[in-house]
């Protein structure tokens, strides 16, 4: 493993707690949608499915029970671990390897379904023909296409990056389908968290003018927050 790779593999170790938490608190019903998709697309149940960069396992519930030899690939030992602990299935393999050497070693045609969400390492016309390669029948690659709320949305210093689909589209020459999955959440946000959120990077003026705006000298309110996840199932035939 290079350098980058060590680099990449430390930060989701020290970022896998964190981001397991996360996903446990989420509000949204993606994993069941995407499993229904699935299901309704009668690509599922299949005898294999790799779940790429499937870090500790969110989509392990939705899918594994449809599944005869479920493969979860990912760099981080840690999110690997996390994922033993809460899965015990029989039909689960788990493997701890970067994408790109995985690539060099996995046969064509390797998998019934590769399943890839929100994956950062998908980031070239390479990294999306390989991922096809290994694929005997679909490609199933799943991101955050839009994600934005009332309050943090409009200040943050760099906006979230939701632009994923439209490469992979431009970079395909294989026939696919789009889902589309949309959801709205609403979280209590007091004054206080929200100033010390923005106070290192909104001038004191700017962020008063901000909380005056927002609170009107109430000591919490709703952020809305709405999300867009777009799936793209890629025939690898």
């Amino acid at each position: 493993m290079n350098d980058d790779m060590k680099e990449i593999k430390e930060f989701w170790d020290e970022f896998a707690d964190e981001y397991t938490q996360i996903q446990a608190e989420s509000q949204i019903a993606l994993v069941e949608d995407v499993a229904g998709t699935l299901l309704q697309e009668q690509l599922l149940p299949c005898k294999s499915l790799l779940d790429l960069a499937g870090g500790s396992g969110k989509f392990i519930a939705g899918l594994i029970s449809h599944v005869k030899n479920y493969t979860l690939l990912d760099i981080s030992t840690k999110m690997l671990s996390l994922a033993k602990k809460k899965y015990s299935n029989d039909n689960l393999t788990l493997l701890h390897q970067a994408q790109q050497s995985f690539f060099k070693e996995c046969p064509t045609n390797c998998y019934d379904i590769v399943f890839s969400a929100m994956n950062p390492a998908l980031d070239s016309p390479l990294q999306l023909s390989e991922s096809l390669r290994i694929a005997k029948d679909k490609l199933c690659v799943l991101q955050m296409v839009e994600k934005k709320d009332n309050l943090f949305t409009s200040l943050e210093k760099e906006p979230l990056q939701c632009d994923w689909m439209e490469q992979y589209k431009k970079w395909l020459n294989s026939p696919y389908t789009s889902y589309l999955f949309c959801y709205q959440t609403q979280e209590e946000i007091s004054l206080t968290f929200f100033h010390d959120y923005f106070y290192n990077d909104l001038p004191e003026k700017v962020l008063e003018e901000k909380i005056k705006k927002f609170f009107q000298e109430k000591k919490s309110v709703l952020n809305y927050t709405s999300y867009c996840f777009e799936l793209l199932i890629i025939d690898a035939k």
